[in-house]
């Protein structure tokens, strides 16, 4: 019987080495310590769609959404558009923002521009969104395009 016990410790301990073993060479920087998670949710290819009274108001495409408590952070924001009577009003593009819903406010940042169809296009280094009062805050430098009968007037 000893020997039996004796074999079964011996092979505890090298399952146990082993084990030790690989979770350090999955993370040799860890130095033995727990890896830190991020917190919340975190989705890919994402599209939004708010309304309000049954009508909609914006349509938000972003490559990555991410909440963490009460903030969503967005980057690779592929597109914002902002709805008036269902129809697009203006398309917004920027690298990365964070939604705060309870402020009910979008920051936007990285190449903020925001254009409509009738040739207007504002570049700006970040936005401020208000979606329950429709305010956009620009921040930072701003550049205006307005297209009228071909020709562009640039306005600083």
């Amino acid at each position: 019987m000893g020997t039996r016990r004796s074999k079964a410790i011996i092979t505890a301990a090298i399952v146990i080495a082993t084990i030790a073993g690989v979770m350090l060479a999955i993370r040799p920087d860890s130095g033995g310590q727990e890896a830190k998670t991020d917190p919340g949710v975190v989705l890919e290819r994402v599209e939004l769609l708010g309304s309000e009274k049954g009508v909609h108001r914006w349509k938000l495409l972003a490559g990555v959404f991410r909440q963490e408590k009460e903030l969503v952070y967005l980057d690779q924001i592929d597109q914002l558009v902002l709805l008036e009577n269902g129809e697009p009003k203006y398309y917004v593009y920027a690298q990365s923002g964070v939604w705060s819903p309870r402020e009910n406010q979008l920051r936007l940042e990285g190449g903020v521009v925001v254009e409509d169809r009738a040739g207007f296009s504002l570049a700006t280094d970040g936005l401020v969104w208000n979606s329950q009062k429709g305010l956009l805050d620009f921040v930072g430098s701003i550049t205006v395009t307005v297209i009228q009968g071909g020709e562009a007037d640039e306005k600083d």
